[in-house]
């Protein structure tokens, strides 16, 4: 058997940028063990604090957003795009839906027929407006839904990052696309005025976001492999 060409473009763990790892995993894992010696060496009382750090704010969320972002990446190669879970042969097969909240966990799949345009996006304003735009809303970035935010959906495909200081952005349409299953996340928000539960919803659209750690190299193969067709 002919083994196959490795990608044209390979990078996993886009989303891993050290801040996120800091909050979400090492910041957290020092005090606990400061507190596991503490306890042993000074204090058993220190030990009560032990399960108490990782749920402590900010970590919560930090640690909450590590998970979710934990597996994107991306593929690039003759047959189109794949983002998300990349590397899991586990997501490809994966029947069962996903939560909104892990899309970051399947695998999104675009031939070069369904692209329009694939660009890479470095500039700190267009950035923040991916992050903060509502109709790329996504729980990838977000712990729940934020306060006056006036959508009940989170945007498939968009698997913006926190700390995320470059993205691939494709137009495309998703008709043509293959996605991942999910299903809706439940939050409760436990705000005065605000109704106990609130559900998000999946919303297939014609943009995909995925963070980079590397721009440079990542630009320069998107140059090689022009999009498909324009989009009516």
């Amino acid at each position: 058997m002919t083994p196959m060409p490795p990608p044209a473009y390979a990078e996993d763990g886009c989303a891993r940028r050290w801040p996120l790892l800091l909050w979400g995993l090492w910041l957290p894992a020092a005090l606990e063990i400061a507190a596991v010696l503490l306890g042993a060496l000074v204090h058993p009382y220190w030990f009560i604090a032990v399960p108490l750090i990782p749920i402590l704010a900010p970590f919560l969320a930090y640690g909450s957003l590590l998970y979710r972002n934990w597996p994107t990446g991306i593929r690039i190669d003759g047959d189109g795009l794949r983002i998300g879970a990349v590397a899991s042969a586990r997501a490809a097969r994966r029947a069962r839906p996903l939560s909104i909240a892990r899309q970051n966990w399947g695998v999104f799949s675009a031939p070069w027929d369904t692209i329009a345009t694939m660009r890479v996006v470095t500039d700190p304003d267009q950035l923040r407006r991916l992050r903060t735009d509502a109709r790329y809303f996504t729980l990838s970035n977000h712990w729940g839904k934020p306060r006056g935010l006036n959508t009940d959906r989170c945007r498939l495909g968009a698997l913006t990052a926190p700390f995320m200081r470059a993205a691939l952005v494709v137009e495309l349409d998703p008709t043509g696309a293959k996605l991942p299953a999910t299903r809706a996340a439940r939050f409760y928000p436990n705000q005065i005025g605000r109704p106990f539960q609130t559900r998000i919803q999946a919303d297939a659209g014609p943009v995909w976001i995925t963070p980079t750690r590397n721009p440079s190299a990542l630009a320069h193969v998107v140059k090689q492999f022009p999009a498909g067709r324009p989009l009516g």
